[in-house]
């Protein structure tokens, strides 16, 4: 069953027929189909993360809350967030 969702998924996000994406994925070692839909589905959880954050509107991530991805942009942000600020405190 996980094949298929795998399948639809994959040809939905790249407009590709399931048979196309079935054999792609039978020729597919290095998984690359997993590595893009991973990074889809992290660019999306950013723009979430990013308009919120522009418009003040955190209602917009109550569908995110507990999103493993959402936790990561979350690490990310802040992770940035203090290497700025280390950066600023070494160049003083």
């Amino acid at each position: 069953m996980w094949r298929l969702w795998e399948i639809a998924i994959v040809a939905k996000e790249f407009g590709l027929s399931p048979y196309a994406v079935a054999q792609e994925l039978d020729n597919d070692p290095e998984q690359l189909a997993h590595v893009c839909l991973g990074l889809l589905r992290y660019a999306e959880a950013k723009g979430a993360s990013d308009s919120a954050s522009k418009t003040g509107n955190l209602e917009m991530l109550k569908p995110w809350k507990g999103n493993r991805l959402m936790e990561q942009v979350d690490q990310n942000e802040l992770d940035l967030h203090r290497e700025r600020i280390a950066r600023r405190k070494a160049a003083e």
